[in-house]
């Protein structure tokens, strides 16, 4: 996941679009850092809770129109 956001960031023009973004939702171009940082947080035990919390059971969806 990192390699392909690092590869993301590769010209000047990737690195101002995507500081922009962040800029564009409030959160400032040192959430770049933050990204990753959290992203390496994240243990191989704390993958698999979330994945046994939401990835469990079998799930229908129905999706039409509301009328």
């Amino acid at each position: 996941l990192l390699g392909q956001y690092a590869l993301g960031k590769q010209t000047n023009g990737e690195i101002a679009q995507i500081f922009g973004w962040y800029e564009t939702l409030n959160l400032g171009i040192e959430f770049d850092r933050l990204f990753q940082e959290s992203i390496e947080a994240v243990t191989p035990d704390m993958a698999l809770e979330v994945a046994r919390n939401y990835l469990t059971g079998p799930y229908i969806s129905i999706v039409r129109p509301q009328n």
